[in-house]
């Protein structure tokens, strides 16, 4: 046996290899790991809890999306809105109400 230096234990701490195989480790890990999902899987708190916390993150994205929508789409609007205003009143004093008439159709009918 060796005598190694162990972070809180004094110089003369023991160590030994493991008895098991890395392979059983490992399966006894992945063994630990199933039993612990198959228990909280079976608790319908922890199942609860997890539904809610996956639909409100749901619902904060779907929130950020239709926010994000909604903006555009008021620029968008605001944007024909103040464009056709400014025109608007420069093609009345040129050509009256059916030179902005017109110009409604234009701003309004055509693609963006």
């Amino acid at each position: 046996m060796s005598e190694e230096k162990c972070a809180g234990q004094g110089p003369k701490a023991n160590h030994t290899a493991p008895s098991a195989s890395t392979d059983e480790l490992a399966d006894a890990v992945k063994k630990a790991v199933a039993d612990g999902i198959k228990a909280a899987v079976s608790d319908p708190e922890t199942v609860g809890a997890f539904w809610a916390s996956g639909l409100t993150q749901l619902q904060r994205g779907a929130q950020q999306q239709t926010g994000r929508f909604v903006l555009f789409s008021i620029k968008g609007i605001g944007s024909r809105a103040l464009q056709f205003l400014l025109l608007g009143s420069i093609v009345y004093s040129l050509g009256g109400w059916t030179a902005v008439a017109k110009l409604w159709h234009t701003l309004w009918s055509g693609n963006s």
